[in-house]
């Protein structure tokens, strides 16, 4: 089998997991949860994704994460 290579191919932008480009000072999303593992694994998605926003963000944001149910998870921006 032949690869070819390819020039010029442009790599597309990934569109952001969690919305907070378009969230102002205390807009919230919330998130449900399977299981206790899951609820875990959301909290720690969120927490990267915000690193990541931030790093290539203009403006700087900050959240607040809380259960509102026993496995639902809220996001609120509070800067």
């Amino acid at each position: 089998m032949e690869i070819k290579i390819e020039k010029g191919i442009q790599i597309p932008k990934l569109k952001g997991t969690y919305p907070f480009a378009e969230m102002e000072i205390g807009d919230s999303f919330e998130l449900p949860c399977d299981n206790e593992k899951k609820l875990r694994s959301q909290r720690s998605n969120i927490a990267h994704a915000l690193l990541k926003y931030n790093k290539d963000a203009k403006q700087k944001i900050s959240i607040t994460t809380r259960n509102t149910t026993l496995f639902n998870l809220r996001v609120w921006r509070t800067k």
